[in-house]
C-alpha cells in the first residue's frame, strides 16, 4: 500500500510566508490515558533512519530556513513541514518521511525523553499542563480528575499523565508504532503557493522511495488505562464533592464562550474546570463542574439553565467543524473540513460523588539509566546537511544599506518615536508622518500588514527571536505595543500604540530574569556585531553539546535567540528546576564552542541561508550580500558572553527573580 497523497496549488498561506507546506496525518486512535501516542511523536523525531542523533532535529531547525513539527490529537498525529524554498523544502519532507517510516528508538530513550518519574522532556511538558484545584480544604490536580473517571463518554488524556508517562516498556511503544504508522493510515497534503514550481514530481520521487518496517505484529497496543476510582490527596476533604459534566455538541469556539459565561457564575463552592483543548471520542465537548457543601442540585439546576439558554439562542444554526485547533492556521488550512452542518445540543449529563483516598508515603521508583549530559566533541551536522550544501545555491539580492542601529530605546529608558519612525521607514519602504505622539501612515499595497509585523518586530523582536510564550511573560517591563489601527480617511490610516521600555544594558551588559523553573539570560551587543550576533545565535542553537541538557530530558526546551532590533542574544531554559546547572551548562558550551572552529565554518553557510530567507520573508530591505563572517567572529562573542555570564562584579548585570 502507499501513502494517500493530496496535492494543492496555487494556495493561500494565511501570511505566515512558507511557499510550500506539507502536512502528514495518521491515525493514531487512543484507546487509554497512557499517552502512548504522544511519546511515539515525541520520540519519532529523537531517533530515526535518516537521523539518528537527538541533536539532529534541533540543528536542522535551527540552522535551515525550514519549519518542523508535530502534534497529537484526538485519532490523530499530525507531523508538518514549511519552507519558502524548494531544495530545503523537500529536504524537510525527506527527513518527516524518513522519520515516521524509520523510528530507531533504544530503552535510554526512554528515559530521556519520556521521564523517569522526575527527568524526561514530556515529564516536563505535562509538568508545566497540571492544573491544581483546591475546594473542600483539600488539594489535587485535574489530571488525577479525569484519571478516575472510567465511563466511555469519559475524556481521554491524550498527552498523557505525568505520573505514568514513564511507565511504557519500549515493547508497548514498537507494537503501537508497528500497528498504525503504516503507509495505509497515512495521508499527505502537499500544498505550493501561487506562481512557484509545484514540485509534484519530485514529491512522488520521495514517496515512491520511503520503505516502511512490516511486521507480524500489528494489533493495537493494550496498555492498561492508567486510572484510579480514588483520587490520592495528602488531606482528605471536609466536605463532600460532587462532579456534573454537560457533554455538548458545537464548535470548538462557541464551547469556549460558553465556559467563560459560565465561569462568571461560579463561586468558592461552584467549580468550573477550564475549557479542554479537545472533545471527547465521540465529538462532544464537556462542561464540568465541581460543587461542595449544601444543596449541589441548586447550582447544577442554574448552570443547567445557563447551557439551555445559551444553545437556545442559536438553536438549529448549521456551522462548520474545524478539524483540530492545535495547528498553525497555514498548516490547519490543509485539512478537509467537515461540511456537515450540525445544530448545538445539550447531549448529555454525567454526575458522580468524587472518592478520595489519603496517600501513602512515597515510594521512589527505580530510575532508568541516565547517562551525563553530553560535553565533549560535538556530533557534525551530518551526512545530509552536508549533501544540503551541494543541493541549494543561497539566493542573493541587491544590496540596500541598512540602518547602523535598530534599536530605539534610548539609555534612560524613553522611546525614540522620529527614530523609531525613520527605522519604519527604512525597512517597509513607507513614509510615516508623526501627528500628537500617533504615526500617520498613506496607505498603498500591503504597507498596513507590513507595518504592523515591523511594530512588533521593532519594539519585541521579530519572529526569529521569540521567546516560547511562558518565558517571554517573565520579562520585566516587556515594551509591548498596544496597537490600535483606526482608518481615517480611504486612503490613510493611524497606528497608535503605547510602550513600557524594558532596562538597556550598554554593550557587554547581561540581564537575568526567571523563578525556579526558568532561566534566561539576555545579553546587549555592540551595533557592529549585530551580523556575527545573528549568526552566533544560529549556531549555538545547533551546537550538539548546548543542547544536550534537552535531549537528555532535564529541561522542556533550551535555546539561543537574536532579537536584531533590539541587538539583544537571548538564551532561555524552560522547565528546568536546576537553575545554577544550566547556567553552569551554558558556560561549558560557550568554552566547547570555542574550541569547534570546524564546526563554526561548517554552520555558518547553513546560517547564512537561514538569515537571508528570514530578511526576504519579513521583507526587510537590508542584505546579507558581501557580509563574510569568520569563525574568529563567532568565538569572540562566545568568550566575551562567557565572562559576563560567569562574572561576580561585573557592573553591567542585572537579575529579576519573577515568581507566578
Amino acid at each position: 500500500m502507499d501513502i494517500d497523497l493530496e496535492l494543492l496549488t496555487n494556495q493561500d498561506n494565511h501570511g505566515e510566508g512558507f511557499a510550500y507546506r506539507a502536512l502528514l496525518c495518521i491515525k493514531t486512535p487512543s484507546i487509554d490515558d497512557s499517552g502512548v501516542a504522544h511519546a511515539i511523536e515525541h520520540l519519532v523525531f529523537r531517533a530515526n533512519r535518516g537521523a539518528p542523533n537527538p541533536a539532529n532535529y534541533f540543528q536542522i531547525t535551527s540552522l535551515l530556513p525550514l519549519t518542523i513539527n508535530a502534534s497529537t490529537d484526538v485519532g490523530f498525529t499530525y507531523y508538518h513541514c514549511s519552507s519558502d524554498q524548494p531544495a530545503v523544502f523537500l529536504f524537510g519532507l525527506e527527513y518527516l518521511l524518513n522519520a515516521i517510516s524509520g523510528l530507531e528508538i533504544a530503552a535510554q530513550d526512554l528515559s530521556y525523553e519520556l521521564g523517569d518519574g522526575q527527568k524526561g522532556v514530556i515529564h516536563q511538558e505535562l509538568t508545566a499542563q497540571q492544573y491544581r484545584i483546591e475546594l473542600a480544604n483539600t488539594s489535587f490536580s485535574l489530571e488525577q480528575l479525569l484519571s478516575s473517571d472510567h465511563r466511555v463518554c469519559r475524556l481521554m488524556q491524550i498527552d498523557g499523565c505525568q505520573d505514568s508517562i514513564g511507565d511504557l516498556t519500549l515493547a508497548q511503544l514498537r507494537r503501537y508504532y508497528s500497528a498504525h504508522y503504516q503507509p495505509q493510515n497515512i495521508t499527505l497534503t502537499f500544498a505550493s503557493a501561487a506562481g512557484m514550481p509545484p514540485l509534484t514530481k519530485e514529491v512522488n520521487e520521495l514517496l515512491a522511495a520511503i520503505k516502511f518496517r512490516f511486521t507480524d505484529e500489528v494489533t493495537d497496543a493494550t496498555t492498561p488505562t492508567v486510572a484510579m476510582s480514588p483520587i490520592v490527596v495528602s488531606q482528605l476533604p471536609d466536605a463532600a464533592i460532587e462532579e456534573y459534566c454537560w457533554w455538548i455538541k458545537t464548535t470548538f469556539s462557541r464551547y469556549q464562550s460558553l465556559c467563560e459565561l459560565m465561569t462568571a457564575q461560579t463561586n468558592k463552592s461552584c467549580y468550573l474546570m477550564p475549557a479542554s483543548e479537545h472533545p471527547n471520542p465521540q465529538g462532544n465537548w464537556p462542561v464540568r463542574l465541581l460543587v461542595t457543601g449544601a444543596n449541589p442540585q441548586l447550582y447544577r439546576a442554574q448552570l443547567q439553565q445557563t447551557i439551555i439558554d445559551f444553545l437556545s439562542a442559536n438553536a438549529n444554526t448549521g456551522v462548520l467543524l474545524q478539524p483540530t485547533n492545535r495547528l498553525p492556521p497555514a498548516i490547519a488550512s490543509l485539512l478537509p473540513i467537515s461540511k456537515e452542518s450540525i445544530s448545538e445540543q445539550l447531549v448529555g449529563l454525567t454526575a458522580r460523588k468524587l472518592q478520595f483516598e489519603l496517600s501513602e508515603p512515597a515510594i521512589h521508583r527505580t530510575a532508568r539509566t541516565r547517562a551525563a549530559i553530553y560535553t565533549g566533541h560535538p556530533h557534525t551536522l551530518g551526512r545530509e546537511l552536508s549533501l544540503l550544501a551541494n543541493r541549494i545555491a543561497i539566493p542573493t539580492r541587491k544590496p540596500v544599506p541598512g540602518p547602523k542601529g535598530y534599536c530605539c530605546i534610548t539609555t534612560s529608558g524613553a522611546f525614540d518615536l522620529e527614530l523609531f519612525r525613520d527605522k519604519l521607514k527604512r525597512s517597509i519602504g513607507a513614509d510615516f508622518k508623526i501627528i500628537d505622539q500617533a504615526l500617520y501612515l498613506k496607505h498603498r499595497n500591503n504597507s498596513l500588514d507590513r507595518a504592523a509585523l515591523a511594530i512588533e518586530a521593532f519594539t519585541i523582536g521579530d519572529s526569529s527571536s521569540q521567546l516560547p510564550k511562558v518565558l517571554a511573560k517573565l520579562r520585566p517591563n516587556v515594551s509591548v505595543p498596544s496597537a490600535r489601527i483606526q482608518r481615517l480617511e480611504a486612503q490613510s490610516f493611524t497606528l497608535k500604540f503605547q510602550l513600557s521600555a524594558s532596562p538597556i544594558p550598554p554593550p557587554g551588559g547581561l540581564l537575568y530574569y526567571g523563578n525556579t523553573q526558568h532561566s534566561i539570560w539576555e545579553y546587549q551587543t555592540a551595533p557592529c556585531e549585530r551580523w556575527p550576533a545573528w549568526y552566533f545565535s544560529l549556531i549555538l542553537g545547533a551546537f550538539a553539546p548546548f543542547i544536550a541538557r534537552r535531549t537528555t530530558g532535564h529541561c522542556y526546551a533550551m535555546g539561543c535567540r537574536y532579537c536584531r532590533y533590539q541587538q539583544r542574544l537571548i538564551i532561555f531554559s524552560a522547565y528546568d528546576d536546576d537553575c545554577d546547572g544550566v547556567k553552569a551548562h551554558v558556560a561549558r558550551s560557550l568554552i566547547t564552542l570555542t574550541e569547534q572552529p570546524e564546526f563554526i565554518i561548517q554552520a555558518t553557510g547553513f546560517a547564512r541561508l537561514k538569515i537571508e530567507s528570514i530578511l526576504s520573508s519579513t521583507h526587510d530591505r537590508v542584505s546579507i550580500t558581501g557580509q563574510r563572517i569568520a569563525p574568529s567572529e563567532i568565538i569572540d562573542i562566545a568568550l566575551a558572553l562567557h565572562t559576563s555570564l560567569t562574572s561576580q562584579d561585573n557592573n553591567h548585570h542585572q537579575e529579576w527573580n519573577c515568581y507566578e
